[in-house]
């Protein structure tokens, strides 16, 4: 009896451990997709982008463990495979997380065929374990797309982050874009096409020796000279007059 015992207590012992190892792994494999899957409008023989990001961290902060992860995808409902409706390439279709990592993902459709499709996406996680059976979790989510001669254009366009370009400055633009200069005061100017900062003015005196205080007493200075020549400008021509009228009164 007390052997029995001892084995029913082992046994649930390692019950526990499993459940344990089962939710920890279920936690540690997430996705997130935008709302356009849900209704997905694409032309027919273009290619259509859909972006998603899997996640190897744990809502309650637990620690997961570095996983290998699969991208696997589908056509469901259907009695087609989803290489009859469509061509189809994901950017990563394998990669590793370490814990609290995430990687996202672009999946390329190009419909070959007009109709309504439902196309699963699948994330499987396996553990990096040596030795033993090891289970496989996932995690998927489902793109409605209608397939239409017309479609909706915003599928057409590679997503920024696939495209992006980090510049020196911090300023982030798309590939193949000037990296624009960023002034003192936050304005973004592009250098190529002639445009300068506030600041570029306050550079061009500094170059020649000059200081903020030189250059704004002499702006006042230059405008109380022109000032000066104009009055004696006026006088003298005030003079002239008054003096050509007696001479035509003493000719006269």
């Amino acid at each position: 009896m007390e052997k029995r015992k001892i084995e029913r207590i082992l046994l649930l012992f390692l019950i526990a451990i499993s459940m344990s190892s089962l939710a920890n792994a279920i936690v540690c494999i997430t996705m997130s997709n935008g709302n356009e899957w849900k209704d997905a409008k694409i032309k027919l023989s273009e290619p259509a982008y859909f972006s998603f990001r899997i996640y190897n961290s744990s809502a309650d902060e637990r620690i997961c463990d570095a996983s290998n992860y699969e991208i696997n995808v589908e056509l469901i409902d259907s009695d087609k495979k989803l290489e009859d409706v469509f061509e189809w390439t994901t950017d990563t279709p394998a990669f590793e997380l370490e814990n609290g990592e995430n990687h996202r993902v672009l999946l390329t459709l190009i419909p070959k065929e007009l109709g309504f499709y439902t196309i699963k996406v699948t994330a499987k996680l396996m553990p990096k374990g040596e030795g033993g059976t090891q289970l496989i979790y996932t995690t998927s989510a489902k793109i409605n797309a209608s397939v239409s001669l017309e479609g909706d254009e915003s599928y057409n366009e590679i997503p920024f982050w696939k495209i992006r370009k980090d510049c020196p400055n911090g300023l982030v633009v798309k590939e193949g874009e000037e990296c624009p200069r960023l002034c003192k005061d936050g304005t973004k100017i592009l250098e190529s096409k002639g445009e300068k900062c506030k600041e570029d003015q306050i550079d061009f005196f500094a170059s020649l020796g000059l200081k903020g205080e030189t250059i704004f007493w002499g702006g006042i200075g230059g405008i109380i000279a022109t000032v000066a020549i104009l009055g004696i400008v006026a006088y003298r021509r005030k003079q002239a007059y008054a003096t050509n009228e007696a001479y035509d009164a003493e000719n006269n």
